[in-house]
């Protein structure tokens, strides 16, 4: 499986021993390369391309597979790959019309129980491109609509977009070389809101769940970028068929269900060069019921990926470390949160800093701990929090990890009112996370993983 084009590092990747020793990834991977293969790296960074041989091959996969690189396949493009864009849609009419108007085709429109249907002349605004329609005469959902489309293709690729997602054919052509490499089997683009006037839409534009940020990165449980949304999504469509598509039994979360089944037979590629936007909501009542239905796909996705929809995944010493903490026992978390020390250094013992290294690992799992504590006090588990606060039960610590969780959107904007939204939005989310959780009778969805 050949990988070609260029690389570049992430922006978290850091060097040690003159170079040949790299450090950075999620999940943390150290990689100590051969002066050559330091060199080669060094060349590929400055803008080389991979060579075809075997070992720089397996280099370039190592690293890429790492997350301490990243391909640029805008220059790797070496044939024309067969594409098919599948647009369901279900009364979007109007978005439907914004979006086909876009594309050149070809384009499967799946209208799903629409009323009125959705009708040929609705789509004339194409570039003459051929566009089919196929009718479900009763609504489906999503993931049943999109699935239907997929059956009707016969390209290489099918790319999922969403009725009223800004996107042209160039922006889907961009991506398709990410699928030179033969092991990847998805790729998405950054997915924004529109940049509008009001309250809501300055929010979306800021914090969208949809929109993943800007550092490019293998997607899957456990990564930096756990997941892709299906709003704009090209998939491999043998691929897609291995894993037997989209779960129609899932009203929400079916790509995130989708995206962890094709992440265990290769890999999936985000890539926030290519950018497209999609409308926000309009109305705080449908914004908020958003919210929470997203919160309910927690429970479902718990049962189908037992491993990967743990909240919180962390050390057993971080856990220790914040339990005092947040008792008031600050001198005693300093042993617990230390303890990982002499482990780490053994594993860093090439490094000539193995002792400086190993305290700034540590530093760095511990605060991203307290961090994703806060953030799930104040989002996923919000419901159970408030319920213990206001019964007096360790108020005073959890309204701070609360309030914590809450202000980590202050840094993107400063308004009180926005704030007041980002603390909507979470107790939306958790309320419905603590809903699925409760029809699918299983608290699995909300139970930590600890880790050694």
């Amino acid at each position: 499986m050949t990988v070609t084009g260029r690389l570049f590092a992430d922006r978290r990747l850091r060097t040690r021993r003159a170079g040949r020793t790299f450090v950075g990834g999620v999940p943390l991977r150290i990689i100590t390369v051969s002066e050559r293969g330091k060199g080669i790296v060094r060349e590929w960074l400055a803008g080389a391309a991979i060579g075809a041989t075997d070992s720089e091959q397996r280099l370039a996969r190592k690293l890429l597979e790492a997350g301490l690189v990243h391909p640029s396949p805008q220059q790797s493009l070496h044939r024309q790959i067969s594409l098919t864009t599948v647009i369901p849609v279900k009364d979007d009419h109007h978005g439907l019309r914004t979006t086909v108007g876009r594309l050149e085709g070809p384009i499967i429109v799946v209208d799903d129980g629409s009323e009125p249907a959705v009708s040929r002349s609705l789509l004339e605004t194409t570039h003459g491109a051929p566009v089919r329609v196929i009718r479900n005469g009763h609504t489906l959902g999503p993931a049943a609509a999109r699935n239907a489309g997929a059956a009707a293709c016969d390209s290489e690729i099918i790319a999922f977009v969403d009725a009223g997602l800004r996107i042209t054919q160039a922006d889907l052509r961009r991506l398709t070389p990410h699928f030179n490499d033969e092991q990847v089997v998805a790729a998405a683009p950054r997915v924004r809101s529109t940049e509008q006037a009001g309250f809501l839409a300055r929010y979306e534009r800021s914090f969208s769940p949809l929109d993943l940020g800007s550092d490019p990165g293998p997607v899957g449980p456990g990564r930096a970028i756990t997941y892709a949304p299906s709003a704009c999504l090209l998939v491999r469509v043998d691929a897609l068929r291995d894993v037997g598509g989209f779960d129609p039994a899932l009203r929400f979360g079916e790509d995130v269900d989708l995206i962890w089944r094709l992440a265990q037979i290769g890999t999936v590629r985000y890539d926030p060069e290519i950018v497209v936007e999609h409308d926000p909501r309009h109305t705080l009542r449908g914004w908020c019921a958003q919210r929470f239905n997203y919160g309910t796909s927690a429970a479902p996705l718990a049962k189908r990926h037992p491993d990967s929809v743990a909240p919180w995944r962390v050390s057993r010493w971080s856990v220790v470390a914040i339990a005092l903490l947040s008792t008031g026992h600050p001198g005693l978390a300093l042993a617990p949160a230390i303890a990982p020390l002499r482990g780490l250094r053994s594993q860093l013992a090439n490094l000539p800093d193995a002792n400086v290294e190993a305290i700034r690992l540590i530093l760095e799992g511990h605060s991203w701990a307290g961090r994703s504590f806060a953030e799930n006090a104040a989002r996923t588990w919000s419901p159970i929090a408030l319920i213990l606060a206001l019964s007096g039960f360790g108020r005073a610590p959890i309204l701070r990890w609360m309030v914590l969780g809450w202000s980590r959107r202050i840094g993107r904007s400063r308004s009180p009112g926005q704030f007041g939204l980002g603390v909507l939005d979470d107790l939306s989310y958790g309320l419905g996370v603590v809903t699925g959780a409760a029809r699918g009778r299983s608290i699995r969805s909300l139970v930590p993983r600890i880790t050694r």
